[in-house]
């Protein structure tokens, strides 16, 4: 993946600078392999926060799913259960008995 443009720009803008800096002005900035080490790193992160993106993704919708199946089987049981009386059928099961 591509570093972010803003990234590049202000890495490339700081190579720049150091590589027209004259020498003692290099020894109080920091050095290339810093920058570019920076650079390795800040990637890896970008790397690692779009992969966990997309296992947040993929979480989050196969909880959906299993939201759309609970809602689906509640809704049958609802069906199943519609007209119903609750305590009319517990009498009737205790006169029965």
């Amino acid at each position: 993946m591509p570093y972010p443009l803003f990234m590049r720009v202000s890495i490339n803008s700081e190579l720049d600078r150091w590589r027209q800096a004259g020498a003692l002005r290099r020894l109080l900035m920091r050095s290339e392999a810093t920058v570019r080490q920076e650079l390795v790193l800040q990637q890896s992160r970008v790397n690692s926060a779009n992969n966990a993106l997309i296992s947040v993704k993929q979480k989050f919708s196969s909880l959906q799913s299993e939201r759309q199946q609970a809602s689906t089987t509640l809704a049958k049981a609802e069906a199943a259960v519609a007209g119903e009386d609750r305590e009319k059928k517990t009498s009737l099961s205790r006169n029965t008995t």
